[in-house]
């Protein structure tokens, strides 16, 4: 993974893009723990694992970090913004970037 798409969520919430930034680093999240875990990316497989199950399987492989029902807070807001079109706000936004950020820096 490419530096850029390291910066991408950073980038959209400093340029006020917050649904994007959402979005954006939750993808990052979970291609990140594809490719730590040695997963297949999910443009590759029929049945992708879900953030739950990657989460689960990072804990079994001694991948440890706190906020795993965080984790499971930003998925809802990804999904509702994706799926309802509901308003991200900057506050949302920024948890969700600094969160994914330091998950990724501990990995």
């Amino acid at each position: 993974m490419g530096l850029a798409q390291r910066q991408e969520p950073r980038r959209l919430l400093e340029a006020e893009e917050y649904r994007a930034a959402l979005i954006a680093a939750m993808t990052l999240l979970e291609t990140t723990l594809r490719e730590h875990l040695s997963k297949p990316a999910r443009e590759a497989v029929r049945r992708p694992m879900s953030i739950r199950q990657l989460l689960g399987l990072a804990t079994e492989h001694g991948v440890a970090f706190d906020g795993h029902d965080q984790v499971m807070g930003w998925t809802k807001l990804r999904n509702d913004a994706v799926h309802t079109g509901k308003l991200v706000t900057r506050n949302d936004a920024k948890a969700v970037v600094e969160g994914v950020e330091r998950i990724i820096a501990a990995l």
